[in-house]
Order: structure tokens, then sequence, then C-alpha cells
């Protein structure tokens, strides 16, 4: 494969950054050339960034052959063989998700021990595209990984068509402690990136359904809870003189953009301004 990478297309090419466990996200840039997968040991979804005009792919029981727009997309499921073939550059966000992984995710939001992912080339799905560019933003920006596991399960719970077995929810709520465990803990790393699969441990508890579980006893989804916290321990900075700027890395935030984003979501002000307003 010709891998000499070039500038253009939806944003710059980026190597590949885990945004969590087992998730790879890469924006990848090429020119003419040629990819073979035989064994792929991931699920990987593709959106094309720029057009292109002419391309083959090939898989097991079909072909597709034409141009490539800019928002299509790709989906090849972890061991189907693919050739794929293309004229002129190309420009693509990769998103890989190890299977394990998506088991997981698929078991807290779609009660299944198993996803089935399915075989698409180049398909259209707004909602799709729509949290694949939300994917690209958390890995340029720096990956908060309950933010990226949410973004995953959605994806999943769009695209998913089917299951090995049905799994029974699990009855009741989390124990007290295992609540309070799961809190302190958050309260104490908030400055730090935090999983699912951290805090099922710390409440003892499978990981496959904790999101339910700790939605049940609290109240709403862990990545809600963990952003709430997030804003509220800003407030508390920003009341007493820190800049907008420290007090995003304090508390977990990508950069004063991201704090900025969420703040303003949930205080109804941008931290500046509601910092110069709460001094008075």
């Amino acid at each position: 494969m010709n891998s000499h990478l070039f500038a253009g297309g939806v944003g710059n090419p980026f190597a590949a950054r885990v945004v969590t466990d087992g998730v790879v996200v890469e924006e990848r840039a090429q020119l003419s050339g040629q990819c073979e997968q035989q064994n792929s040991s991931a699920h990987v979804f593709v959106l094309q960034s720029i057009p292109v005009a002419s391309a083959r792919q090939v898989w097991v029981d079909s072909s597709r052959e034409g141009s490539m727009s800019a928002g299509q997309m790709s989906i090849m499921p972890a061991g189907l063989p693919m050739l794929w073939e293309w004229q002129g550059p190309v420009q693509a966000l990769h998103v890989s998700v190890n299977p394990r992984v998506a088991d997981l995710l698929a078991a807290d939001r779609l009660g299944r021990s198993y996803v089935e992912v399915p075989a698409l080339c180049l398909f259209d799905d707004r909602f799709v595209r729509h949290l694949l560019e939300l994917l690209r933003m958390e890995a340029v920006a720096g990956a908060e990984p309950l933010r990226s596991q949410h973004l995953i399960q959605r994806l999943l719970l769009r695209v998913g068509i089917g299951s090995r077995r049905t799994m029974k929810p699990p009855t009741g709520a989390l124990r007290p402690d295992g609540v309070r465990a799961v809190t302190d803990w958050i309260e104490e790393n908030l400055a730090d990136p935090i999983s699912v699969i951290d805090l099922a441990a710390l409440a003892g508890v499978e990981a496959s359904w904790f999101t339910r579980l700790f939605s049940r006893a609290v109240g709403c989804s862990p990545y809600r809870y963990v952003l709430e916290r997030r804003v509220l321990r800003a407030q508390i900075a920003l009341r007493s003189g820190m800049s907008v700027a420290a007090t995003a890395s304090l508390c977990g935030f990508a950069d004063q953009a991201h704090l900025s984003r969420h703040f303003r979501r949930q205080v109804g002000a941008t931290p500046a301004a509601w910092a110069r307003i709460s001094r008075n």
C-alpha cells in the first residue's frame, strides 16, 4: 500500500489514538493504492473525508466499483476478507473496535451477549456519520473514555443486527457501599480519564451491566454524572479565582473549549462570564 501522507480533507490526518480501551481512531490519507485484509482482529468503521473518483471494494460475496463521495461510510466486521483498490488521493476516518469490547458495551445497552456488526459498503446514514465525526473530535481534542464508550454504544445500537444470546437484565440496584465507592473515587479522580470498566470494578459488578445499575441507583448515566461533577468542580475553582485554562485541566476537560461547551450547556453561561458574575 502506498502510505504517502498529504494534507487536506476534513481536518488533518493524524496517527492512531486510543480513545478508550479497545477503540482506536485515526485519520488516514494516502495516494493511489491497494489494501487487502484477510483476518482483521477489529470491527472497522470507515468515514470518507474527501471524494474519490474511482474505487473498487471486493468482499466475500459482493463487490462494488465506482466513485466515493465525502461522507459515505463502510463497515468491515472483524475477520471479513476484503480487497480495496482506489485511484487518486483518499482520506478517511477509521474507527477500530475490538470485538470483545463491542460485546461488552453491547451487553450494557442492548441486553445482548454478542452484537453482530454487519458488512456495509459505501452507505449513507446521517446518525452514524454524526457519531463517527464526534469520535474524530474526541480523538483530536483528547478523548474522555466515558464519552467515547457512550458514543461506541450508540453506534452499536444503531448498526447491531443480531445477538448470540439475549441476556437477562439484572434485578435490583447497586449496593449503597458500591455506589459510595464509585462516587467517592470519581470525586478523587475528576482530573483523570475515567472508564466504565474501572467504575464497575469498584462497584463489584460486571462491566456489561454497570451503566444500567448505576443509572438505576443514581438517576443518570455514569457519563452524565461525571460530567455534572466536573462542571460543579469547575464552578468552585472559578469562584476561587482560578483561570479558565487551569480549571479545565483541574476538572478533567481536554481544553478550555471542551470545558466551555459543557459548562454553558449545564450552567447557562460561559465559564468566564459566570466567574465574573459569581465574584461580584
